[in-house]
């Protein structure tokens, strides 16, 4: 097998790749991790190389852009390469498979995380809060997923600003956050959708005066 990741620093797709290794040793699985290092291009190029190298199985983990590994899975597909996507697409609850090429895939249920972080800024600002979320600078399936169903679900808040985390790391986004938080100092949240712009976002709070006095809300810490 062939496992393109998006990015090994963060730390929450790090750990899914290296269970997914484990698990595959044990069944007898022989293959490789390759890191695509934010770079829809690098993953393309990865793909390319498992299928020439004779992999059986092709799967891919989120940040991927569908729509660039759209050709290149297919043909993979159409050589009778199983395919296995972690988060490829997001159809309606109970209606089954993924969008081809992909076959067979694992989702986290982005939509009621989504909800449940509305939900918990809702609690803790009763009669609206204002809320700054930073994500990533190009479309995500299961990100997108994640901050729309938040939006929908903020009832009397309202999101004053969204950012986006170049390079998916803590220094990434440390820059956007200390920026937003400048802008929108009466801001009571902050939600992130990793771990690293989490931890930016403790230092960004600190470093406005703002402790205390903004939640910051995560849904996959490590």
């Amino acid at each position: 097998y062939g496992y393109s990741i998006p990015t090994g620093q963060n730390t929450w797709i790090k750990a899914i790749g290296e269970v997914a290794t484990e698990k595959a040793d044990a069944a007898g699985g022989e293959g490789e991790i390759a890191d695509a290092q934010l770079e829809p291009a690098n993953a393309v190029t990865q793909v390319n190389r498992f299928v020439a190298q004779g992999d059986e199985v092709i799967a891919v983990a989120p940040a991927q852009v569908p729509q660039s590994l759209q050709a290149t899975l297919s043909k993979a597909a159409g050589e009778g390469k199983k395919i296995i996507g972690l988060e490829w697409s997001f159809p309606a609850k109970g209606t089954g498979a993924p969008e081809p090429p992909v076959q067979g895939q694992v989702n986290i249920d982005r939509q009621q995380i989504g909800e449940e972080v509305a939900e918990a800024i809702n609690e803790e600002s009763p009669s609206g809060g204002k809320v700054i979320y930073i994500g990533l600078p190009y479309p995500v399936v299961g990100v997108d997923k994640l901050q729309s169903a938040m939006e929908e679900s903020l009832g009397k808040s309202e999101m004053v600003a969204e950012v986006d985390n170049p390079s998916d790391n803590a220094q990434g986004a440390l820059g956007p956050l200390a920026g937003a938080l400048s802008a929108n100092p009466d801001a009571t949240a902050i939600v992130t959708y990793n771990g690293p712009s989490a931890l930016a976002a403790v230092q960004a709070v600190q470093q406005a005066g703002l402790t205390g006095k903004v939640g910051i809300y995560n849904v996959q810490l490590d």
